[in-house]
């Protein structure tokens, strides 16, 4: 099969009707860009160019930019650019210049694509990039992802010489005598990448000199086991990870411990949120201690082991706010964290009780005008109805009910002056209790939204 044959071979293996689609390539100058030019070309695609100037190399980049906008305009092809203050955005974002580089075309391109009404990214990788590819996320430790290399199509980028070598990208400019520029910083073996590929693979394949076809054969199989592992991740996710709300998830750790890939189960869960592997370790390691209240903390989540649960939550959920309630008017609502709180005061002999938590019943006589609504505090303690004016502090009465450090930090009290009438949905204080002696009676009644 032809290099023409494999290009064309590639859109139709993705079912990409390329004679409609109008795409948009990324061309650096090089070899393979230039050949990637050549091939839209020669078959007649409907595409526009677009390169970036990284100001990595001086005049050097400046020529490729010139070099490339001359091209576009000799095969009367749509031109985009861009000059990247690269170094800037790599020192401000504290990554690689590589990586910065990266990002920044990446972003780029897409917002070229998007406000052109193109269909399709093309970009020039090849086999050899490939194998550079793979060889680079083997030694930093990747797993099935990083081993099965970059896809051919991913979203709105399309990579046609995946199958491509570069020996054979170097044959096709010779026979098309196709013009290219040579980018120096490709020779330079302080980058990662180009260590790999002028030392590394040379003494690679003096040992298996097939290696090439090798790693490309592995590549297919990692692919098609990544789809497989995602399957059985989001099917054991579904069962593992309960959402709460919109800012709560809860893992049951008896389920967690049992599953033979907790670890894989949890880093890939917990990556989206911010935590790093070693983190992940850590947090599997803490499933064996019985020990609850264990804090890990990601730039906005923090994970927290509970008893039965590990409780993820973002950062700052709990709201500070503080309510007063004027309760002079006779009745009347308020609305906070996704609850209502509606209160009116009725006469003690038309009083009837409703036993649920969510409903609070208090001494008229015995409240201020107004109260206040707010989060409990460390200190503060009431005299929970029923226990005869046992004075108890609420962290005491929450361990005692064996109520969770996620669900704590969700519970509001009902203050009038300095004392506590009412732990919401928990217990209501001896001192503001319904007696006979009652006239009036506060009725309070708390609604989730």
């Amino acid at each position: 099969m032809t290099s023409n044959s494999i290009f064309l071979h590639f859109f139709e293996q993705q079912r990409i009707n390329f004679s409609k689609k109008r795409f948009l390539l990324a061309v650096s100058g090089g070899l393979d860009s230039m050949v990637l030019v050549d091939f839209f070309v020669s078959n007649n695609f409907c595409f526009e160019i677009a390169h970036c100037n990284f100001q990595l190399r001086g005049d050097e980049a400046d020529g490729d930019q010139k070099f490339v906008l001359e091209e576009a305009q000799r095969r009367g092809v749509k031109f985009h650019t861009i000059n990247f203050e690269t170094g800037k955005f790599a020192t401000e974002r504290k990554i690689g210049i590589q990586e910065a580089a990266r990002e920044l075309r990446y972003n780029w391109l897409e917002q070229i694509r998007v406000e052109n009404k193109l269909d399709y990214i093309v970009t020039a990788h090849h086999a050899d990039d490939q194998i550079e590819t793979i060889l680079f996320n083997f030694i930093r430790g990747a797993g099935i992802r990083g081993l099965r290399g970059m896809l051919r199509v991913r979203d709105k980028i399309v990579r046609p010489l995946l199958a491509i070598s570069k020996k054979d990208l170097l044959q096709i400019s010779k026979e098309k005598s196709i013009d290219f520029s040579e980018d120096s910083s490709n020779q330079n073996t302080k980058y990662s990448r180009n260590k790999i590929r002028i030392e590394l693979i040379p003494l690679i394949e003096s040992i298996n000199p097939s290696f090439s076809d090798t790693i490309q054969a592995q590549q297919k199989i990692y692919e098609q086991l990544e789809i497989v592992y995602n399957q059985t991740i989001e099917r054991q996710k579904a069962k593992l990870f309960l959402k709460v709300s919109e800012y709560e998830y809860r893992i049951p750790i008896l389920l967690l411990r049992k599953s033979p890939i907790a670890s894989s189960l949890l880093f890939k869960f917990l990556c989206e949120f911010g935590f790093n592997k070693s983190q992940v370790d850590d947090i599997v390691e803490s499933l064996a201690n019985p020990t609850s209240g264990k804090q890990f903390l990601a730039e906005n989540y923090r994970l927290l082991k509970d008893r039965k649960f590990l409780i993820l939550t973002k950062n700052g959920s709990k709201s500070a706010a503080t309510y007063s309630i004027d309760i002079t008017a006779g009745e009347g609502s308020l609305q906070f964290d996704n609850q209502e709180l509606k209160w009116s005061i009725v006469m003690r002999e038309n009083l009837h009780i409703n036993p649920a938590k969510s409903f609070c019943y208090l001494d008229e006589k015995e409240l201020d005008a107004v109260l206040t609504l707010r989060h409990w505090s460390k200190g503060d303690y009431f005299y929970p109805f029923g226990m005869k004016l046992k004075k108890k502090k609420i962290s005491k009465y929450f361990k005692d009910k064996k109520i969770s450090i996620s669900d704590k930090e969700k519970i509001w009290i009902l203050q009038s002056d300095k004392r506590i009438a009412w732990v919401l949905k928990n217990r209501s204080d001896e001192r503001f209790r319904v007696s006979d002696k009652s006239e009036k009676v506060l009725v309070l009644e708390l609604i989730e939204r």
